[in-house]
């Protein structure tokens, strides 16, 4: 199983794209943890008519508390042996979680990362990390290192500088996050919006294999911002 990670606040105009876009997924076992972070829009409400429609839609509704919290409540309850995050202004292509887990699975990898497109109101704009496929075997320091800061050539691409820190546009294999003790993220309030990269520097420390498919699968919507 795959337990999708998505965080909600204040996002009803588009929460359905990325509801739809989950629950319309080939790759059928999966559940969709969606943590409702105190909305005050129609937010809640959008969950709960999803939910009656998909019974994988599970709903996790407390106060506002951060988009760190929230992920963490909703991996103190994810029972699958995959992980991916998704933003709930966001959506993924219908087959990402198939061909994801296709690739952990070919490759023997602990993590699998793709590109995205960063939808603008008025055009789509794929971004690619790197063209070709790519694979850290016994030199995961060297994407760990990448993470934590780009040095010499690495600095030719100023538009990919944060690119391999997403939380999202990956997939996790959920034993590497509980074992030995639990990552989770830490407040934006005390890290500001770099949670993700910590979060990934501490698991890409514990993996022995990651694969990167030059794939837009992710849709991340751009000018947009909702937690405060």
């Amino acid at each position: 199983m795959i337990s999708i990670i998505v965080p909600v606040y204040n996002v009803a105009p588009y929460l359905g794209q990325c509801l739809d876009s989950l629950i319309g997924q080939t790759y059928r076992d999966l559940e969709i943890i969606c943590v409702n972070d105190g909305s005050v829009d129609e937010s809640p409400a959008i969950l709960a008519e999803y939910a009656e429609r998909d019974e994988r839609i599970q709903i996790i509704s407390r106060s506002n508390a951060g988009v760190s919290a929230s992920r963490n409540e909703a991996l103190n309850v994810a029972k699958g042996e995959w992980l991916m995050f998704v933003d709930s202004d966001d959506w993924i292509d219908t087959d990402t979680c198939r061909q994801a887990l296709d690739a952990a699975l070919t490759y023997q990898a602990d993590l699998v990362m793709w590109a995205y497109v960063r939808e603008f109101p008025n055009r789509s704009l794929p971004k690619y990390y790197v063209s070709e496929l790519k694979i850290w075997d016994n030199t995961i320091s060297a994407l760990q290192r990448r993470m934590v800061g780009p040095v010499g050539d690495e600095l030719s691409a100023p538009d990919t500088l944060d690119a391999w820190g997403t939380i999202w546009g990956k997939l996790y294999s959920r034993k590497y996050i509980d074992r030995p003790d639990p990552i989770r993220f830490v407040d934006t309030a005390s890290i500001g919006s770099a949670e993700d990269v910590l979060f990934n520097i501490e698991y890409t420390g514990r993996i022995r294999k990651a694969v990167y498919l030059p794939e837009a699968w992710y849709h991340y919507r751009r000018g947009i911002l909702f937690y405060p």
